[in-house]
């Protein structure tokens, strides 16, 4: 799996590029895609104004978020090959949220990058029915990774 990782030199990532392919691959498995690693995926950490002008651009909601998937997969073609799309995330919200939930910074980014990538793969959470798919897929992954049940 080519995963590119883009990031401001002056911020640190609680997790490096080992641990978040290690995440993206137990969610590959956990779906059933077996040929993910011809699969890639832009991962692109963004300040608070920035995610929250594509926040504005795209959903038409005027406040920061945590997390954007803009998907480029053709749902007509295989799963489990090519370009997936990009995942926007802004590390600061993350920060917060990690703070006020009492969590560790790194589990919490390695459940939204999995949320993201789930994104990215047509899964949302709009209705009852499909929230529930995505999020037992992701208490699911983040067990299997040591992390606690984030809902």
């Amino acid at each position: 799996m080519d995963i590119v990782i883009k990031i401001n030199k002056s911020s640190e990532l609680p997790l490096n590029e080992k641990e978040v392919r290690s995440c993206l691959d137990l969610l590959f498995k956990e779906i059933g895609c077996k040929q993910h690693n011809r699969l890639s995926l832009t991962i692109g950490f963004i300040s608070n104004q920035s995610i929250r002008l594509l926040n504005k651009k795209f959903r038409n909601i005027n406040k920061t978020t945590n997390v954007l998937a803009f998907s480029e997969l053709d749902f007509n073609d295989s799963l489990c090959d090519g370009f997936l799309g990009d995942i926007v995330i802004c590390l600061s919200v993350l920060k917060k949220e990690a703070k006020m939930r009492s969590i560790k910074l790194s589990d919490h980014l390695a459940h939204i990058i999995i949320h993201g990538t789930l994104h990215l793969l047509g899964y949302d959470h709009v209705d009852n029915g499909k929230v529930k798919i995505m999020e037992e897929i992701e208490i699911s992954v983040l067990r299997k990774l040591g992390i606690s049940n984030p809902y």
